[in-house]
């Protein structure tokens, strides 16, 4: 599905650096985890129950579920669990269900999204290797602890960017890693890129003990204003990230060249955006792709 222009025109996306002293949005040491938690899942349930979300990215990113693909097929042989951490509609989720054996736990702190993907496995007739959990980590924890660990966890688009602080960013990432069935079990992770992202407010900087590249962007759409908050990455502030959680990177490359929602929205933009990507470097990404798995050196 393709936007047209008045739709365009409609989504208009306006960006926002923090107002320092009257912060709307979560941010460390101004608004609870929890509270910013569900202030987004609030969000994105209007995002994904207007319909807005799924105009902008009616489809999967293909490069992004090649690579998803390929490193699948490095993992041993036979059916593997995949824990889908943010999974919102099933967008990557519900392809690579149709192209593998693969089993899935499907986790996110949105209702609205879990319907919509309730709602597609029925038509396809694939809910029996599916679990959908909502709600918070426990709930997660516990249903890992009966359904057994993640060969392969995805967490997808920006996810981890939306999870607040650095400090909370780090508590999710070793708590996924605890998910992790081995030493060979992997991560696959996209986030927002610094270098190219929201550049108008690169000059942004978070007072003494907050951290740069925290942003609140807006966008509008038939007469609903939805806010976020996103933390920008460069490579290298991923890279030491993952590290400080006990995770290290083994493969990182560009998530797309184009805007996602030109990469998702034509299948021309698409073709050209991927052979694009087979060139160009992290740095030069709209968005950051990266595969990680356990350091075996740390002492997380």
């Amino acid at each position: 599905m393709t936007m047209t222009m008045t739709e365009r025109e409609q989504d208009n996306e306006q960006f926002q650096s923090y107002d320092w002293a009257n912060r709307t949005m979560a941010v460390e040491g101004t608004v609870s985890p929890t509270t910013h938690q569900s202030r987004m899942a609030r969000v994105y349930d209007k995002y994904f129950s207007t319909g807005f979300y799924h105009l902008r990215y009616p489809d999967a990113n293909k490069h992004t579920l090649h690579f998803i693909l390929s490193e699948l097929q490095k993992l041993e042989l036979g059916p593997k669990h995949i824990l889908d951490f943010g999974c919102g509609n099933g967008r990557y989720l519900l392809p690579i269900l149709k192209n593998t054996k693969n089993r899935f736990t499907a986790y996110d702190i949105c209702e609205t999204p879990l319907k919509l993907l309730s709602e597609r496995l029925d038509i396809e007739d694939s809910r029996e290797r599916v679990s959908i959990i909502h709600g918070g980590l426990e709930q997660l924890a516990r249903h890992m602890g009966v359904k057994g660990k993640a060969d392969l966890i995805l967490l997808m688009f920006g996810v981890l960017s939306h999870v607040g602080d650095r400090d909370t960013r780090l508590q999710l990432l070793r708590r996924l890693r605890t998910f992790l069935d081995n030493d060979s079990s992997r991560i696959i992770l996209s986030v927002p890129n610094r270098l190219r992202r929201f550049t108008r407010m690169n000059g942004c900087v978070s007072p003494a003990g907050k951290e740069s590249g925290d942003i609140t962007y807006r966008r509008s759409y038939k007469g609903t204003e939805l806010t976020f908050f996103y933390h920008l990455y460069t490579p290298k502030t991923l890279a030491a990230e993952l590290r400080e959680a006990g995770l290290v990177v083994h493969r990182m490359c560009a998530e797309s060249f184009f805007p996602e929602c030109w990469v998702t929205g034509s299948p021309v933009v698409g073709v050209l955006d991927q052979a694009i990507c087979r060139i160009l470097p992290p740095k030069r990404g709209y968005g950051i792709l990266a595969v990680v798995g356990p350091d075996k050196t740390s002492g997380e």
